[in-house]
C-alpha cells in the first residue's frame, strides 16, 4: 500500500472521529503496518495538519485532526487557565508520585491540579514558576526506575515537545535502538528523554505537559545576544544540577543538541562532572535515505548518530535486534 493511500485512510478516520484516536485505532483504520502509519502521521504533524498529545484521561498518545483539536482547546482554555491561576495563587506544592506511577500519573501529581498556564504568555526563565519547576526536578523528583540511559534533547517550539517533527526523529532513533518509543512506550523504554527547555531548564518527558514546560516558546537559537548571555549561565546551572542529582542513575548519557544547545550541554556536563556524549558530530554518520524519502533537515539526517550511540550501550542480542529494526526502516547511511 502506498503512503498516499495510507494518508487518505488516516485522514478520513481522523476527520470523521468524534474524539482523538489512539495509534492502534489508526493502524486498524489504515489496514497498514504500524511503522508506515507512524511515518504518515509524522508527515501530517510536520505539515501542521495533525496534532497529538497524551491526555490526562489516557496514558496512550492520541491523534487528532488539527482543526478539531483547536476547537477542543478553545473550549477547554478558559477553564484550564482559571484552575491554573487558582493553583498558582495557592502556591501548590508538588507531590511525589507513587513508585510505579506512569507518565500521566506523574504529570498529574507534580501539577497538583495545575492543568495549564494562567496565561498563554511565554514562560520567564528567571520567573518563579520556572524556578519552582526546576527545584522540584532537582530536589524532589526521581527518574523512573528501569531507565538507565539518558538522552538530553534540545527543545522545540511546539508543545508538547514529543509532538514536534524534530523530536519525531529523535524518538525514532531511540525506538529503533531499543524497540520502545520514549513517549508512547514510556514505561518500557530504557532511555529517559530529558528536554533542555530554553525558558525552563531540564524537563523530563513525563513532565512535558506540566506548566510552565507546556507553554509554547521559541528556543535559545532565536534569543538576541544579550538575552542569551543572560540565559546561558542559568540553563547551564539548572542542567548541571539535574546531572549532579541524578547522573549516577544512568550508565550512559548522550545529548542530541547543536549550536547554542550544544554549548549549554557541554558546559553543564563539565560543571557536573557527568560524562555526556554530545551529538550530532559534523564528521559523524549521516542518514542518506529512509525508505523512499530523502532526509533534509539536520535532525532527519543526524538521528542515526543517536541510534548508533544507544546501540553501543546495549547487550549483543539487543544490538542484533536494533540492527534488524534499522534494516526494516530501509535506512541508508554513511560517513
Amino acid at each position: 500500500m502506498s503512503d498516499a493511500e495510507i494518508r487518505y485512510r488516516v485522514t478520513a478516520a481522523l476527520i470523521q472521529a468524534d474524539a482523538p484516536l489512539p495509534l492502534s485505532a489508526l493502524v486498524e483504520a489504515a489496514a497498514a503496518p504500524e511503522a508506515e502509519v507512524v511515518f504518515v502521521l509524522e508527515q501530517l504533524e510536520a505539515a501542521l495538519q495533525v496534532t497529538s498529545a497524551v491526555l490526562s484521561a489516557s496514558p496512550e498518545r492520541l491523534y487528532c485532526w488539527a482543526v478539531v483539536e483547536e476547537a477542543r482547546l478553545r473550549r477547554d482554555a478558559s477553564a484550564a487557565r482559571g484552575a491554573a491561576a487558582r493553583a498558582v495563587d495557592r502556591d501548590v506544592e508538588p507531590r511525589e508520585p507513587a513508585p510505579d506511577a506512569g507518565a500521566t500519573a506523574t504529570s498529574r501529581a507534580i501539577a497538583a491540579g495545575l492543568t495549564g498556564p494562567p496565561s498563554p504568555a511565554r514562560p520567564d526563565l528567571h520567573g518563579e514558576p520556572a524556578r519552582r519547576f526546576c527545584a522540584y526536578v532537582v530536589e524532589k523528583y526521581q527518574p523512573p526506575r528501569g531507565k538507565d540511559l539518558l538522552a538530553v534533547l534540545q527543545c522545540s517550539v511546539r508543545r508538547p515537545f514529543s509532538s514536534s517533527p524534530s523530536h519525531a526523529s529523535m524518538r525514532r532513533a531511540i525506538s529503533a535502538a531499543t524497540g520502545f518509543d520514549p513517549a508512547r512506550d514510556f514505561e518500557r523504554c530504557p532511555v529517559h528523554a530529558v528536554v533542555l527547555a530554553s525558558y525552563v531548564g531540564p524537563v523530563p518527558y513525563e513532565l512535558e505537559t506540566v506548566y510552565p514546560a507546556n507553554v509554547r516558546a521559541d528556543g535559545v537559537k532565536r534569543m538576541g545576544p544579550a538575552e542569551y548571555d543572560r540565559a546561558r549561565p542559568l540553563l547551564v546551572e539548572r542542567l548541571a544540577a539535574y546531572l549532579e542529582a541524578h547522573g549516577q542513575q544512568y550508565r550512559g548519557a548522550a545529548a542530541f543538541a547543536e549550536s547554542r544547545y550544544g554549548e549549554i550541554v557541554a558546559a553543564a556536563a563539565e560543571r557536573s562532572g557527568c560524562e555526556v556524549v554530545l551529538l550530532p558530530r559534523p564528521e559523524g554518520p549521516v542518514l542518506r535515505r529512509l525508505g523512499q524519502s530523502t532526509p533534509r533537515k539536520y535532525w532527519e539526517k543526524y538521528w542515526i548518530q543517536l541510534f548508533l550511540q544507544i546501540r553501543d550501550w546495549l547487550e549483543p542480542d539487543q544490538q542484533a535486534a536494533a540492527d534488524q529494526r534499522l534494516t526494516a526502516l530501509d535506512a541508508e547511511w554513511s560517513l
